[in-house]
């Protein structure tokens, strides 16, 4: 599995979660929290935690259900076999956080190679003085 850091992965590897001190992936407090954002994480927390079992875990249990028919086991123990997580994240521009061995970041891999300057602002900015 590759994700950013998400509520609901920290389960899956038995990582800490705690969003008293760990921002959520919409708060993006990096750093010392005060009171107010610590309460604010924690909304958020609850409310992706809920929305995930109602959007997307019962909906993909039914699925397997009617697909595989009944007796396939339950979504999350499924889920929960997960041996490792990778996450698009880096502890640079997330903030540090605990992390269980098998919860590893490889960061940004979405991102592209550079292409090289167009040759007009290349000679623009080798002429350039500065």
């Amino acid at each position: 599995m590759s994700s950013s850091h998400l509520p609901w992965s920290y389960d899956r590897v038995g990582g800490p979660d705690n969003p008293s001190y760990i921002p959520t992936i919409v708060t993006r407090a990096v750093g010392k929290m005060n009171f107010q954002m610590r309460m604010i994480n924690t909304l958020y927390y609850i409310y992706f935690k809920l929305a995930w079992i109602y959007y997307s875990e019962w909906p993909a249990d039914k699925l397997l259900k009617e697909n595989f028919g009944p007796d396939v086991p339950y979504i999350n123990d499924i889920v929960y076999n997960t041996s490792m997580v990778f996450v698009n994240g880096h502890f640079s521009l997330d903030g540090p956080r605990p992390l269980v061995p098998n919860m590893v970041e490889i960061g940004r891999v979405h991102i592209k190679p550079p292409r090289p300057l167009p040759k007009d602002i290349l000679k623009f900015i080798e002429d350039s003085p500065n």
